[in-house]
């Protein structure tokens, strides 16, 4: 809910999806999950539904996204909820769809890799290594997740029930 020119933060992943036709936004929430849901609302002044969905217990990145998995249908954007983003999100959807991928990432470039989950992948696209807080890139790309994806509702049979699961370590 941080102010950023006037909009909370949230903001500036909302209105996207909204352009991009999501029509339902689910939130997965932990703390402070009322505060959210109070200033939001039910998402009709946005132009969408929103389903608030809270974590009895923390349960990580990937734990959060099977913790909603009842309020998912096909292929699914997955944010972070704390970035500003400029991605075309219709043509990200189309190339998840097309590969037919699993997950898809959206990476950024950096010079300085030690601070963020490195994506190394090879020459036609896949992921061949997800490192977390490294220092080199041997590979030289500095590709690192920006915590923005596109995933298939089939990476929930991935993912156990109930309890924490990480995306960045373990999925």
């Amino acid at each position: 809910l941080i102010p950023v020119a006037n909009l909370p933060l949230i903001a500036y992943e909302i209105v996207p999806l909204v352009q991009a036709g999501v029509r339902r936004i689910v939130f997965a929430m932990g703390y402070k999950a009322d505060l959210l849901r109070a200033h939001l609302g039910d998402g009709a002044a946005w132009g969408a539904e929103f389903v608030y969905v809270e974590e009895a217990v923390p349960l990580d990145t990937a734990g959060a996204l099977k913790n909603v998995a009842a309020y998912v249908e096909g292929p699914f954007f997955a944010l972070n909820g704390d970035m500003i983003y400029d991605v075309d999100l219709v043509a990200f959807a189309r190339a998840h769809v097309e590969r037919e991928a699993l997950v898809t990432f959206c990476l950024r470039r950096t010079p300085d890799i030690q601070h963020f989950g490195l994506i190394q992948w090879r020459d036609d696209g896949r992921v061949q290594a997800f490192r977390e807080k490294v220092a080199v890139d041997e590979t030289g790309r500095n590709t690192v997740n920006s915590g923005f994806y596109v995933m298939s509702p089939a990476v929930f049979d991935h993912i156990p029930s109930g309890e924490p699961y990480s995306n960045e370590r373990q999925l």
